[in-house]
């Protein structure tokens, strides 16, 4: 079920990194249960605490965007 999902979504990844923003990174992982569409954030870190309001901004800003673009695909899933 999992991989029809993510091919399903993935079948939108045009639509879906436009409403993002930007692109993702879409993994299909063979022999694996999980896939994953994930966005890397290249600021600091967690030993960086001087960076840790900046970064937790942006994290949410990222998971907005991302929820965002995928409510309208997935409410078109039929599990």
């Amino acid at each position: 079920m999992n991989k029809e999902i993510f091919d399903f979504l993935a079948r939108e990844k045009d639509s879906i990194e436009k409403a993002f923003g930007s692109s993702l990174d879409w993994q299909r992982v063979e022999g694996k249960r999980a896939c994953r569409i994930a966005k890397r954030l290249d600021v600091g870190g967690y030993l960086d605490e001087e960076q840790w309001k900046e970064i937790q901004a942006m994290m949410i800003d990222t998971m907005i965007r991302f929820e965002k673009a995928l409510r309208i695909h997935l409410k078109k899933l039929v599990v």
